[in-house]
């Protein structure tokens, strides 16, 4: 499973979000603003972070397809 590490106001999150909703990739989606505590837990250093929760393999930042597809 994905995890999506983001927030509301962060627009390369939400284009993120959109890319795996276009593509049909399954993830679940952490908003740090309200979930404070579970990023500092996971080491969330800067947003948008892309966490394969399986291998523990993380992307941080704007992501192109191809490299949200070498983690999934």
């Amino acid at each position: 499973m994905l995890e999506v590490y983001s927030a509301d106001w962060c627009n390369p999150c939400q284009t993120l979000k959109k890319l795996l909703d276009k593509e049909n990739i399954k993830y679940k989606a952490i908003n740090i603003d309200e979930e404070p505590e579970l990023a500092n837990h996971n080491g969330i250093r800067g947003i948008p972070t892309l966490i394969n929760s399986e291998t523990n393999q993380r992307l941080v930042g704007s992501l192109t397809l191809e490299q949200v597809k070498s983690i999934v």
